[in-house]
């Protein structure tokens, strides 16, 4: 979601729905994000990425109201209809 900027992202967070004008199903465009740490500490320092000194951040509640699967159709009947 990040990956698609902060125009795509703030939208979201007003209105979930509106990732179904923009999403395809099945769709892994941005996989590599998820490796640019480590491929840039690599090609800076010719070592290997240090994965044992990330330090992660302490697991929190989710904020926003909790909900269950079954209810996801009724909250987002768009996008359920769209990605199922």
């Amino acid at each position: 979601m990040i990956a698609q900027g902060r125009e795509r992202f703030q939208a979201a967070l007003q209105n979930p729905a509106s990732i179904g004008d923009w999403a395809e199903p099945d769709e892994n465009e941005c996989e590599e994000i998820l490796y640019a740490a480590q491929e840039t500490y690599e090609g800076r320092t010719g070592e290997a990425f240090p994965y044992e000194a990330v330090n992660a951040p302490a697991l929190t509640e989710p904020a926003g109201d909790p909900w269950e699967e079954d209810q996801l159709a009724a909250l987002y009947p768009q996008l359920c209809e769209r990605f199922s």
